[in-house]
């Protein structure tokens, strides 16, 4: 115990109220998921990712700032650790957050993540086409342009098509937000 679990950003389920849905923690090669809350909100409960496909019991709680307090059901009777998951898993969120903050392209997007990995690891990565597919599906949910509105009143317009930023060449710094709709004409 003492250990701290390691939280992956996921997109395994919807971000709910709890704000730990969609979270993935890390521990020693294995691989957990966010279960539920304590019924007086100061623990919470994890389950092996392979609860499942393979049938394990593993299960550990940690407190609200993810310091394992009970490991004592971490037993994965059917699978072993596995660092080279781990590090597939982590891969696949660095694409995603990669894909939406930088404007690469597809290809350069895929190729840098599947260089900065150990081989073992591109193991447990989707084939170069659908990493494509994934990076270009995650540009669209994250720069989808609002709806329609049925009348003016209904038009709310995002704070990021209300400026626009322009970035030096060298990429290191952007120059101030410039107000891009001033006036209703």
């Amino acid at each position: 115990m003492g250990d701290r679990l390691e939280l992956i950003k996921s997109s395994r389920k919807g971000q709910g109220e709890d704000g730990h849905s969609g979270m993935i923690g890390e521990l020693r090669g294995y691989m957990f998921y966010f279960d539920r809350h304590s019924n007086n909100g100061e623990r919470l409960y994890w389950n092996c990712m392979e609860k499942k496909s393979k049938k394990c019991k593993g299960r550990i709680t940690t407190d609200l700032a993810f310091m394992v307090t009970k490991d004592d059901n971490n037993v994965h009777p059917n699978h072993i650790a596995s660092a080279a998951k781990v590090e597939g898993v982590k891969a696949v969120a660095g694409m995603k957050r990669r894909a939406v903050e930088v404007m690469e392209s597809t290809t350069a997007v895929v190729e840098k993540t599947r260089r900065d990995i150990s081989v073992a690891a591109m193991a447990h990565l989707p084939s170069k086409q659908s990493s494509a597919r994934y990076v270009r599906r995650w540009r669209l949910q994250a720069l989808a342009a609002p709806r329609l509105p049925i009348s003016a009143e209904e038009l709310v317009i995002p704070e990021m098509y209300k400026t626009y930023a322009r970035q030096h060449p060298s990429g290191r710094m952007s120059f101030l937000a410039e107000p891009f709709l001033r006036y209703d004409s």
